[in-house]
């Protein structure tokens, strides 16, 4: 017999930090008390392990941070149905795809960090995934700097503001409460920044031409953006 038993169906708090993890399966087996395993896990942290893809079912868990590992994509979030906080940051996610989203059971997540990956993904596909986000999570911070797309399309947090309009914090900035003033400002310019006129000219035949800052105007991952024209 065992002069230990570990009844992990009563663990509230996991930490397993610091290790050389390449896999995390939890899933509700069960364990030697029949009780369901990890069924009462709240918190769950993994940092600095080797995971690469972590498959998780945990239908109580409120914040899980996996950071510092080597995560290549967004595991899927229906099996965690009460994740709160989600903390994905330096690990080598390369894409995002709107259906993580589209099919989130997570409805309160309200913190996700993606910070300091290799996230790699076109404005329309980035507009994808924040109104898949905006449908079915209810996110006050989010994190995404520090990836590849932010070099060239630097107007990215215009249009997070723009999709998720009641964020607190986005990357380094406290934006604070719908209520503050500044908060509001700030999301009257970015619901108006893609849209307005941001040049124009003369045609030869007496027409003026508006060129409109649209997410369709950085298409290419250049400096060189495709801008629409519009007839006035």
């Amino acid at each position: 017999s065992l002069d230990v038993e570990l009844i992990t169906g009563k663990l509230h708090s996991l930490k397993l930090d610091n290790n050389k993890l390449m896999d995390a399966d939890f899933e509700l087996t069960r364990d030697c008390f029949s009780t369901p395993a990890f069924a009462g896990l709240r918190i769950l942290q993994m940092r600095s392990n080797l995971l690469v893809f972590p498959m998780l079912l945990l239908p109580r868990l409120r914040e899980l941070d996996v950071s510092r590992n080597r995560i290549i994509r967004v595991p899927p979030l229906v099996g965690v149905p009460s994740l709160q906080k989600l903390d994905l940051s330096r690990n080598c996610i390369e894409e995002l795809d709107a259906r993580t989203w589209t099919e989130c059971q997570a409805y309160d997540l309200n913190l996700l960090n993606l910070s300091v990956n290799k996230i790699n993904i076109q404005p329309t596909g980035l507009l994808q995934v924040l109104e898949a986000m905006a449908t079915n999570t209810s996110l006050a911070e989010l994190r995404l700097n520090e990836n590849s797309f932010c070099c060239y399309f630097a107007e990215y947090q215009m249009l997070c503001i723009q999709c998720l309009p009641d964020l607190e914090v986005l990357d380094h900035m406290h934006l604070g409460s719908s209520t503050h003033k500044a908060k509001q400002d700030f999301v009257k310019t970015a619901k108006n920044f893609f849209g307005v006129a941001v040049k124009n000219h003369i045609t030869a035949d007496g027409k003026l031409m508006d060129y409109v800052n649209s997410v369709d105007s950085f298409t290419n991952g250049t400096r060189e953006y495709k801008l629409n024209e519009l007839n006035r």
